[in-house]
Formats: structure tokens, C-alpha cells, sequence
């Protein structure tokens, strides 16, 4: 049998994985984030270093114009597809995290049913037994105050006994074989 803190905690862990895989993955995103500023900065140095080898290598200033349009298109056409690579790997990241969410918290659902449905059962299996014990507590009180008023009560057994028998209910007349008691008027006569 298997203890329900043992099923909670599983049910928790399996909760909470998500938040640690959320976790490792937005330090991965970080790290990526990181390297695409060290590209993006590699591509504004290589770009600088162009435009100057452009001014100096210019004869004239149209050339340089030209040169200097050309390496603007370029640096944009590197940093789109820089970020747009970024982009689609942290769009990646966010459909894992939806998908493990979705999946986790079906888990989570399932686990805490089934701790449901265990403390259920456990419960039911107690109040049972529970209700047994008091069943044969009271039968074993009801035996005995039977077995006491048997031994001890016969007298008021056997009234009871004669007034079931008599067709009114009631208390049939004594005879002398009936009981010592004396009735009241012969008590009377003896004093």
C-alpha cells in the first residue's frame, strides 16, 4: 500500500518539473539571447571596419556613397536574418514550454485523482469497519443485557409474556403460583 504523503509529493514533483525544464530552458534562451548580441556586435564591428575601408578606399564620393548603401544593406540583411534565426529558436522554446505545461498539468490532474480516489477508498474501507466494530459492539451489548434479564428478570419476562397473551394487553389477574407478592388488601388483613 502505498502512503498517501508518498502519492501527494509525487503528484507535486510531477507538478513542479515543468517550472525546473522552465528553468534550464530560459537559461538556455539567455545564453542564446547573449550570442546573438555577440553576433550582433561582431556584425556593427565588421560593418564600421567596412565603412572605413570604404572612406579610405573611395576615390571619389559617389563611390563612397555607393559603398557605404551597399554595406548598409548588407548589415540589415545579416541582422534580419540573425533575428529572425533568435526569434524562431525562442518561438521553439515556447511551444516546448507550452507543450510540457499542457502535459504536466495533465499529470498533475491525474495524480491528484488517483490521491483522490485512494483517500476515498481508505476512507470508505475505515467508516466500514468502523461501522462493523460498532455493529457487533452492539449486538454483543444487546446479548448480554438479554442474557441479564433472562437470568435475573424472569418475572417481568413472564408479565410480559401475559400480556402479549391476553387479548387486551392487559396484565392478566395473579394466581398464587404467579409471584410472592402480596396484594393490597391482603397486606391489610395481616396488620
Amino acid at each position: 500500500m502505498v502512503p498517501l504523503y508518498s502519492l501527494t509529493s509525487q503528484a507535486y514533483g510531477s507538478a513542479f518539473a515543468p517550472a525546473q525544464w522552465v528553468q534550464q530552458e530560459g537559461l538556455k534562451v539567455l545564453e542564446r539571447l547573449a550570442r546573438y548580441q555577440v553576433v550582433i556586435v561582431q556584425d556593427l564591428i565588421q560593418y564600421n571596419f567596412a565603412g572605413l575601408h570604404a572612406m579610405v578606399s573611395a576615390g571619389t564620393p559617389v563611390q563612397y556613397f555607393a559603398r557605404q548603401g551597399e554595406l548598409n544593406l548588407g548589415l540589415v540583411r545579416t541582422v534580419t536574418a540573425d533575428t529572425q534565426k533568435f526569434l524562431k529558436e525562442s518561438s521553439e522554446v515556447a511551444q516546448k514550454f507550452v507543450e510540457v505545461v499542457k502535459h504536466s498539468t495533465e499529470d498533475f490532474a491525474g495524480s491528484a485523482e488517483r490521491a483522490a480516489n485512494t483517500s476515498l477508498k481508505k476512507a470508505t474501507e475505515a467508516a466500514e469497519e468502523f461501522t462493523r466494530q460498532v455493529m457487533r459492539q452492539t449486538e454483543e451489548e444487546e446479548f448480554m443485557k438479554s442474557a441479564s434479564r433472562g437470568g435475573n428478570n424472569s418475572e417481568e419476562h413472564r408479565e410480559t409474556e401475559e400480556r402479549a397473551a391476553t387479548p387486551s394487553g392487559r396484565r392478566a389477574p395473579r394466581t398464587s403460583t404467579q409471584g410472592t407478592r402480596r396484594s393490597k388488601h391482603s397486606r391489610r388483613e395481616h396488620h
